[in-house]
């Protein structure tokens, strides 16, 4: 289940926001989510900034300067792919 409470983080991991913040706290104030959830939801996210902060995993096992190889071609779109059923 997406929980709708995002963490963007800037690409040098200099800087990070919350993203849709507003959106998570309509869905918690309608019962989407119990405080219960919403505070399990923050919890969370507190602790992916404090791994951010830390350099911890994620944040330091070499993906955040992968490429992909140069001769990696984008594969085409199938056929109907922008039909509707």
């Amino acid at each position: 289940m997406d929980q709708e409470l995002d963490i963007v983080i800037a690409p040098d991991r200099s800087a990070w926001r919350w993203k849709d913040e507003d959106r998570f706290e309509r869905m918690v104030a309608e019962g989407v989510f119990t405080a219960r959830q919403a505070r399990a939801i923050r919890a969370e996210g507190a602790q992916v900034i404090e791994d951010l902060h830390a350099g911890a995993s994620p944040f330091c096992d070499g993906w955040e300067s992968w490429s992909p190889p140069p001769a990696w071609s984008i594969p085409p779109l199938p056929p109907g792919w922008d039909e509707l059923d």
